[in-house]
Protein backbone atom coordinates (compact mmCIF):
# COMPACT_ATOMS: atom_id res chain seq x y z
CA UNK A 1 0.00 0.00 0.00
CA UNK A 2 1.37 3.81 -0.82
CA UNK A 3 1.76 5.56 1.61
CA UNK A 4 -0.18 8.71 2.12
CA UNK A 5 2.08 12.14 1.46
CA UNK A 6 0.89 15.21 2.89
CA UNK A 7 0.49 18.56 1.55
CA UNK A 8 3.02 20.56 3.09
CA UNK A 9 0.53 22.78 4.53
CA UNK A 10 -1.09 19.76 6.69
CA UNK A 11 2.64 18.64 7.31
CA UNK A 12 2.94 22.24 8.96
CA UNK A 13 0.31 21.94 10.65
CA UNK A 14 0.82 18.35 12.05
CA UNK A 15 4.75 20.14 13.52
CA UNK A 16 2.67 23.13 15.18
CA UNK A 17 0.61 20.58 16.98
CA UNK A 18 3.61 18.45 18.03
CA UNK A 19 5.37 21.94 19.34
CA UNK A 20 2.18 22.53 21.00
CA UNK A 21 1.05 19.21 22.42
CA UNK A 22 4.28 17.12 21.76
CA UNK A 23 5.94 15.44 24.94
CA UNK A 24 8.30 18.18 24.37
CA UNK A 25 5.47 20.74 25.69
CA UNK A 26 4.46 21.13 29.08
CA UNK A 27 0.91 20.98 27.45
CA UNK A 28 1.19 17.43 26.39
CA UNK A 29 -1.85 15.56 27.65
CA UNK A 30 0.58 13.22 29.78
CA UNK A 31 1.65 16.20 31.64
CA UNK A 32 -1.81 17.52 32.12
CA UNK A 33 -2.80 14.30 33.89
CA UNK A 34 -0.40 13.36 36.03
CA UNK A 35 -1.08 17.41 36.92
CA UNK A 36 -4.95 16.44 37.93
CA UNK A 37 -3.23 13.79 39.93
CA UNK A 38 -0.67 15.84 42.12
CA UNK A 39 -3.28 18.30 42.56
CA UNK A 40 -6.31 15.71 43.86
CA UNK A 41 -3.54 14.55 45.88
CA UNK A 42 -3.03 17.65 47.37
CA UNK A 43 -6.84 18.71 47.76
CA UNK A 44 -7.23 15.44 49.53
CA UNK A 45 -3.99 16.37 51.87
CA UNK A 46 -5.75 19.95 52.69
CA UNK A 47 -8.77 18.07 53.61
CA UNK A 48 -10.38 20.84 51.52
CA UNK A 49 -14.61 20.82 51.69
CA UNK A 50 -14.91 22.51 48.10
CA UNK A 51 -15.81 20.74 45.10
CA UNK A 52 -11.97 19.07 43.63
CA UNK A 53 -12.78 20.72 39.91
CA UNK A 54 -13.92 24.06 41.01
CA UNK A 55 -10.72 24.25 43.28
CA UNK A 56 -8.62 22.66 40.54
CA UNK A 57 -9.91 25.32 37.69
CA UNK A 58 -11.49 28.61 39.56
CA UNK A 59 -13.58 30.40 36.88
CA UNK A 60 -11.93 33.52 37.43
CA UNK A 61 -8.10 32.73 37.31
CA UNK A 62 -8.99 30.62 33.60
CA UNK A 63 -11.55 33.36 32.46
CA UNK A 64 -9.34 35.92 33.10
CA UNK A 65 -7.82 38.39 30.93
CA UNK A 66 -4.06 37.79 32.06
CA UNK A 67 -4.75 34.01 30.75
CA UNK A 68 -6.30 34.71 27.50
CA UNK A 69 -2.96 36.82 27.01
CA UNK A 70 -1.30 33.65 27.80
CA UNK A 71 -2.95 31.32 25.48
CA UNK A 72 -2.16 33.79 22.49
CA UNK A 73 1.19 33.98 23.13
CA UNK A 74 1.42 30.28 23.40
CA UNK A 75 -0.27 29.91 20.26
CA UNK A 76 1.54 32.69 18.20
CA UNK A 77 4.78 31.55 19.70
CA UNK A 78 4.45 27.78 19.27
CA UNK A 79 4.43 29.24 16.02
CA UNK A 80 7.49 30.81 15.86
CA UNK A 81 9.33 27.91 16.72
CA UNK A 82 8.41 26.24 13.55
CA UNK A 83 10.55 28.28 11.74
CA UNK A 84 13.22 28.36 14.53
CA UNK A 85 16.43 26.48 13.68
CA UNK A 86 17.90 26.42 17.17
CA UNK A 87 14.66 24.80 18.07
CA UNK A 88 16.18 21.15 18.08
CA UNK A 89 17.60 18.70 20.70
CA UNK A 90 20.20 17.34 17.57
CA UNK A 91 21.51 20.93 17.49
CA UNK A 92 22.82 20.75 21.13
CA UNK A 93 24.34 16.77 20.72
CA UNK A 94 25.85 18.16 17.00
CA UNK A 95 27.97 20.73 18.59
CA UNK A 96 28.70 18.22 21.67
CA UNK A 97 29.86 16.01 19.55
CA UNK A 98 31.86 18.20 17.63
CA UNK A 99 33.34 19.58 20.96
CA UNK A 100 34.48 15.95 22.29
CA UNK A 101 35.84 15.22 19.11
CA UNK A 102 38.08 18.10 18.98
CA UNK A 103 39.08 17.42 22.95
CA UNK A 104 39.89 13.67 21.46
CA UNK A 105 37.27 11.59 22.63
CA UNK A 106 35.55 8.79 20.79
CA UNK A 107 32.28 9.80 19.48
CA UNK A 108 32.18 6.48 17.26
CA UNK A 109 31.83 3.98 19.54
CA UNK A 110 29.49 2.63 22.03
CA UNK A 111 28.89 5.22 25.24
CA UNK A 112 31.72 4.23 28.26
CA UNK A 113 28.94 5.13 30.90
CA UNK A 114 25.20 4.46 31.56
CA UNK A 115 23.13 6.16 29.32
CA UNK A 116 21.14 7.41 33.05
CA UNK A 117 24.94 8.82 34.23
CA UNK A 118 25.38 10.80 31.19
CA UNK A 119 21.62 12.05 31.85
CA UNK A 120 22.42 13.36 35.09
CA UNK A 121 25.42 14.89 34.11
CA UNK A 122 23.73 16.75 31.25
CA UNK A 123 20.73 17.65 33.26
CA UNK A 124 22.57 19.31 35.83
CA UNK A 125 24.84 21.38 33.15
CA UNK A 126 21.31 22.89 31.91
CA UNK A 127 20.00 23.60 35.04
CA UNK A 128 22.84 25.08 36.07
CA UNK A 129 22.40 27.07 32.65
CA UNK A 130 18.73 27.88 33.55
CA UNK A 131 19.92 29.77 36.78
CA UNK A 132 22.64 31.79 34.96
CA UNK A 133 20.49 32.96 32.21
CA UNK A 134 17.16 33.25 34.26
CA UNK A 135 19.02 35.34 37.17
CA UNK A 136 20.77 37.10 33.96
CA UNK A 137 17.36 38.18 32.42
CA UNK A 138 16.18 39.36 36.56
CA UNK A 139 19.05 41.92 36.52
CA UNK A 140 19.79 43.13 33.20
CA UNK A 141 17.24 45.60 32.56
CA UNK A 142 17.94 45.53 28.40
CA UNK A 143 17.11 41.59 28.72
CA UNK A 144 14.28 41.94 31.87
CA UNK A 145 12.35 44.33 29.44
CA UNK A 146 10.88 40.87 27.63
CA UNK A 147 11.10 38.70 30.71
CA UNK A 148 8.65 41.37 32.44
CA UNK A 149 6.23 39.85 29.96
CA UNK A 150 6.67 36.16 31.58
CA UNK A 151 5.78 37.69 35.01
CA UNK A 152 3.35 40.09 34.31
CA UNK A 153 0.49 36.90 34.60
CA UNK A 154 -1.71 37.94 37.20
CA UNK A 155 -2.94 34.48 37.80
CA UNK A 156 -0.90 31.26 37.53
CA UNK A 157 -2.34 28.16 35.73
CA UNK A 158 -0.06 25.28 33.26
CA UNK A 159 -0.03 27.43 30.05
CA UNK A 160 1.45 30.88 32.03
CA UNK A 161 4.65 28.94 31.28
CA UNK A 162 4.40 29.84 27.50
CA UNK A 163 3.49 33.77 28.24
CA UNK A 164 6.60 35.02 27.69
CA UNK A 165 8.03 37.37 24.38
CA UNK A 166 9.08 36.04 21.09
CA UNK A 167 13.12 37.55 21.45
CA UNK A 168 13.12 35.66 25.08
CA UNK A 169 11.83 32.72 23.71
CA UNK A 170 14.48 33.37 20.67
CA UNK A 171 17.31 34.61 22.38
CA UNK A 172 16.81 31.59 25.34
CA UNK A 173 16.75 28.74 22.67
CA UNK A 174 19.40 29.78 20.13
CA UNK A 175 21.95 30.07 23.23
CA UNK A 176 20.97 27.15 25.29
CA UNK A 177 21.84 25.32 22.33
CA UNK A 178 24.92 26.91 21.72
CA UNK A 179 26.52 27.08 25.89
CA UNK A 180 24.92 23.44 26.87
CA UNK A 181 26.18 22.31 22.95
CA UNK A 182 29.75 23.51 24.30
CA UNK A 183 29.46 22.54 28.15
CA UNK A 184 27.74 19.23 27.31
CA UNK A 185 30.76 18.33 24.62
CA UNK A 186 33.38 19.63 27.69
CA UNK A 187 32.36 17.72 30.06
CA UNK A 188 31.60 14.65 28.30
CA UNK A 189 35.25 14.99 26.91
CA UNK A 190 36.02 14.91 30.78
CA UNK A 191 33.91 12.39 32.52
CA UNK A 192 33.15 10.14 29.47
CA UNK A 193 35.78 8.45 27.54
CA UNK A 194 33.12 7.27 24.74
CA UNK A 195 29.77 8.15 23.78
CA UNK A 196 27.86 8.05 20.28
CA UNK A 197 25.41 10.55 18.66
CA UNK A 198 22.40 8.29 19.42
CA UNK A 199 22.79 8.01 22.95
CA UNK A 200 23.09 12.23 23.11
CA UNK A 201 20.11 12.89 21.20
CA UNK A 202 18.07 9.72 23.12
CA UNK A 203 18.49 11.16 26.49
CA UNK A 204 15.76 12.53 27.77
CA UNK A 205 14.83 10.40 30.94
CA UNK A 206 15.30 12.66 33.95
CA UNK A 207 13.55 15.60 31.49
CA UNK A 208 10.86 13.46 31.25
CA UNK A 209 10.99 12.72 34.79
CA UNK A 210 10.78 16.16 35.86
CA UNK A 211 8.28 17.59 33.60
CA UNK A 212 5.45 14.87 34.86
CA UNK A 213 6.24 14.71 38.55
CA UNK A 214 4.59 18.12 39.72
CA UNK A 215 6.29 20.34 36.78
CA UNK A 216 2.84 22.13 35.64
CA UNK A 217 2.57 23.10 39.33
CA UNK A 218 4.88 25.57 39.36
CA UNK A 219 2.55 27.74 37.04
CA UNK A 220 -0.40 27.27 39.24
CA UNK A 221 -2.52 28.43 42.24
CA UNK A 222 -1.82 25.13 43.88
CA UNK A 223 0.94 25.42 47.12
CA UNK A 224 3.23 22.36 46.93
CA UNK A 225 6.27 22.26 49.15
CA UNK A 226 8.78 19.74 49.74
CA UNK A 227 9.36 20.53 53.13
CA UNK A 228 12.30 22.15 55.32
CA UNK A 229 15.08 19.79 53.71
CA UNK A 230 13.99 18.55 50.39
CA UNK A 231 13.90 22.06 49.36
CA UNK A 232 17.95 22.85 49.79
CA UNK A 233 17.96 20.48 47.02
CA UNK A 234 15.23 20.74 44.58
CA UNK A 235 12.59 23.47 43.54
CA UNK A 236 9.28 22.91 44.50
CA UNK A 237 6.03 24.65 43.20
CA UNK A 238 5.75 26.37 46.26
CA UNK A 239 9.36 27.73 45.80
CA UNK A 240 8.55 28.84 41.96
CA UNK A 241 5.68 30.53 42.67
CA UNK A 242 7.13 32.37 45.60
CA UNK A 243 9.67 33.81 42.35
CA UNK A 244 6.45 35.21 41.02
CA UNK A 245 5.14 37.00 43.93
CA UNK A 246 5.14 40.43 43.60
CA UNK A 247 6.04 41.18 47.30
CA UNK A 248 9.64 42.91 47.58
CA UNK A 249 10.60 40.19 50.22
CA UNK A 250 10.49 37.36 47.34
CA UNK A 251 11.88 39.29 44.63
CA UNK A 252 15.21 37.78 43.09
CA UNK A 253 14.86 34.52 44.85
CA UNK A 254 14.23 31.02 43.07
CA UNK A 255 15.81 31.08 40.05
CA UNK A 256 16.30 27.60 40.05
CA UNK A 257 14.73 25.00 37.51
CA UNK A 258 15.22 21.78 39.03
CA UNK A 259 17.88 22.36 41.45
CA UNK A 260 17.68 24.58 44.48
CA UNK A 261 21.32 24.12 44.92
CA UNK A 262 22.86 26.63 42.73
CA UNK A 263 19.98 29.66 44.53
CA UNK A 264 21.48 28.17 48.27
CA UNK A 265 25.19 28.22 46.35
CA UNK A 266 24.79 32.07 45.23
CA UNK A 267 22.57 33.66 48.30
CA UNK A 268 19.22 33.63 46.40
CA UNK A 269 17.08 30.56 48.01
CA UNK A 270 13.73 31.20 49.96
CA UNK A 271 12.82 28.43 51.16
CA UNK A 272 8.95 29.27 52.86
CA UNK A 273 8.33 28.03 56.58
CA UNK A 274 4.46 27.43 56.04
CA UNK A 275 2.27 28.27 53.45
CA UNK A 276 2.33 31.87 52.25
CA UNK A 277 -0.92 33.62 50.32
CA UNK A 278 0.93 35.12 47.09
CA UNK A 279 -0.21 37.91 44.93
CA UNK A 280 1.34 38.10 41.27
CA UNK A 281 2.33 40.19 38.35
CA UNK A 282 4.97 43.21 38.40
CA UNK A 283 4.92 46.46 40.16
CA UNK A 284 6.63 50.09 39.34
CA UNK A 285 9.10 51.53 41.07
CA UNK A 286 6.86 52.73 44.18
CA UNK A 287 5.98 49.12 44.58
CA UNK A 288 2.29 49.74 42.93
CA UNK A 289 0.71 46.97 40.78
CA UNK A 290 1.05 48.07 37.27
CA UNK A 291 0.15 45.49 34.46
CA UNK A 292 1.84 46.96 31.07
CA UNK A 293 1.24 43.80 28.71
CA UNK A 294 -2.43 43.80 29.26
CA UNK A 295 -3.66 41.97 25.98
CA UNK A 296 -1.53 40.28 22.77
CA UNK A 297 -0.49 43.31 21.49
CA UNK A 298 0.88 45.41 24.66
CA UNK A 299 2.82 42.26 25.04
CA UNK A 300 4.91 41.81 22.28
CA UNK A 301 5.21 45.94 22.05
CA UNK A 302 5.68 47.28 25.30
CA UNK A 303 8.68 45.54 26.11
CA UNK A 304 10.25 47.88 23.06
CA UNK A 305 9.13 50.86 23.95
CA UNK A 306 10.86 49.38 27.33
CA UNK A 307 14.10 49.29 25.71
CA UNK A 308 13.86 52.70 24.22
CA UNK A 309 13.36 54.02 27.39
CA UNK A 310 16.54 52.12 29.11
CA UNK A 311 18.43 53.37 26.32
CA UNK A 312 17.25 57.12 26.55
CA UNK A 313 18.39 56.98 30.48
CA UNK A 314 21.48 55.07 29.82
CA UNK A 315 22.48 58.10 27.58
CA UNK A 316 21.26 61.18 29.82
CA UNK A 317 23.80 63.30 31.53
CA UNK A 318 21.21 62.95 34.55
CA UNK A 319 22.55 60.59 37.09
CA UNK A 320 18.98 60.24 38.56
CA UNK A 321 17.93 59.37 35.22
CA UNK A 322 20.24 56.12 35.33
CA UNK A 323 18.66 54.45 37.99
CA UNK A 324 16.55 51.15 36.99
CA UNK A 325 13.26 51.46 36.55
CA UNK A 326 11.90 49.21 39.71
CA UNK A 327 9.52 47.29 37.85
CA UNK A 328 9.34 43.35 39.41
Amino acid sequence: MQALELSPFATLILEYLQIMLGTGSRMWPGYLLAFVFIAFAVYKMEGLKSGFWKYLFPKEFYFSDSVKTDVKLFLFNSFVKLFDVFNSIAGRAFIAVTIISWLGGNTSGPSSMHPLIVALILFVAADFWIYLYHRLHHTFEPLWVFHAVHHSSEFLVPISRYRSHPIYGLFSRTFRTLFLGVVDGILLALFVTSIDFATLIGINTLAFIYSITGNNLRHSHIWLSYGPYLSYIFISPAMHQIHHSRDPRHWNKNYGGAFAIFDWMFGTLYIPKEKEELEFGIVDKNGNPIQPHDGFVNAVFVPFKHLGQWWVRRKSKNPNELQRARYN
